[in-house]
């Protein structure tokens, strides 16, 4: 449920604490790009169901797996996760409505970036240099990915404390095990 910019930096820290039982190398354009693109919806109008697989496994989609399609499905899972964590764990077991959620997210995106030191656009490149076309086992145009990764970039506000907000910010990552 978190934004772009917060699915990049929670993926990043997750990688860097060895916390998603890779054994092998990952190619990092495809693990960053399958970490945000479920969220092309928001961009696109594709519907949540069919980015965010409520009735099935992407990993159904790949048969015989190439080490980017390993990548890629690794980000990919990986932001389902936090999604899902995100969803029943916070938003909904403290009753936060949708508008709450957005102004929460966005106060998220702020934290992470004040506390890791790391700017949205150190993540650009890999974004631009993932792979659209494994988007076409979802039933979405390339035109439509290619567009989406012009326009999903943004500016993430300066960094102002909410208690409020910190003290659920602080859940999420506890729950996360990230300090």
């Amino acid at each position: 449920m978190p934004n772009l910019y917060s699915h990049l930096v929670l993926s990043k820290i997750f990688l860097e604490k060895e916390r998603l039982n890779v054994n092998e190398n990952l190619d990092m354009n495809n693990f960053y790009f399958g970490a945000c693109v479920p969220d092309i919806g928001y961009f696109s109008g594709i519907e949540r169901k069919i980015t965010h697989f409520y009735e099935s496994n992407p990993e159904d989609l790949f048969e015989n797996r190439t080490f980017f399609e390993k990548s890629f499905l690794k980000g990919y899972k990986l932001h389902i996760h936090l999604d899902n964590i995100w969803k029943y764990e916070i938003r909904l077991k403290n009753n936060i409505s949708i508008e709450k959620n957005a102004k929460i997210y966005n106060y998220f995106d702020s934290f992470l970036e004040n506390r890791f030191d790391v700017k949205i656009d150190s993540f650009k490149s890999y974004i631009f240099k993932g792979e659209c076309k494994f988007l076409k086992k979802l039933n979405i145009e390339e035109d439509t990915c290619k567009n989406w990764k012009k326009t999903a970039f943004y500016t993430v506000s300066d960094f102002q404390l909410n208690e409020k907000y910190q003290k659920i910010i602080d859940s999420y990552l506890k729950i996360l095990k990230i300090s």
